[in-house]
């Protein structure tokens, strides 16, 4: 004999099935925005002022492809340069022979091709060695950009600093999320 538990356990059911994924991809998404928030405050500590683009570029929580009915969330950088700033490694140029450090103020605005033609000019100081563009005349020489075969560059480890914190609020949000839609199951099990 098989005993009727009645509709009030089949609406608790079916409430909770019937919305438990939507309920969980939005406490992900919940999580995802919360870890992008928690990357640009590391990132914004780990670096000197500049143009913020690189924490501004983890901003848009996305969902992800986990596979198996599972659900997942997470947050990107679409900077070329994010991954190298956060790991660590060496850059070498692409188009050219070499990549241009910018030394001055007014380098740090535009890069050497943006310069008008004859204003910038290669020296080889003896005393450091390193191949430079300058600016000015053999009696004052404003240095503006070393010139370096490659760079490399040591990883901030922003995501990583990142990761315990988002590890710690994610089963918050999960659970706080869960808490609401069993409520509201046990509410629909209650208007039988």
């Amino acid at each position: 004999m098989m005993a009727d538990l009645g509709g009030a356990i089949v609406r608790i059911t079916d409430t909770l099935a019937s919305e438990l994924t939507e309920v969980t991809a939005k406490a992900m998404l919940q999580v995802a925005a919360f870890a992008g928030g928690v990357i640009q405050d590391n990132i914004r500590s780990s670096f000197k002022p500049g143009t913020g683009a690189l924490a501004r570029s983890f901003q848009s929580p996305t969902f992800v492809d986990a596979g198996k009915g599972r659900v997942a969330a997470g947050v990107f950088s679409d900077l070329e340069y994010a991954k190298i700033q956060d790991q660590g490694g060496t850059i070498f140029p692409k188009t050219v022979k070499h990549l241009a450090i910018p030394l001055s103020k007014k380098a740090g605005l535009r890069w050497p091709r943006e310069w008008g033609k004859g204003e910038l000019f290669m020296v080889r100081p003896k005393a450091s060695g390193k191949l430079l563009l300058a600016s000015g005349s053999s009696g004052k020489l404003t240095f503006h950009y070393v010139l370096k075969k490659s760079v490399t560059i040591r990883g901030k480890e922003y995501i990583a600093k990142s990761r315990a914190e988002v590890e710690q609020k994610a089963p918050e949000v999960l659970a706080r999320a869960l808490d609401r839609l069993a409520a509201k199951a046990a509410r629909a099990g209650q208007n039988a």
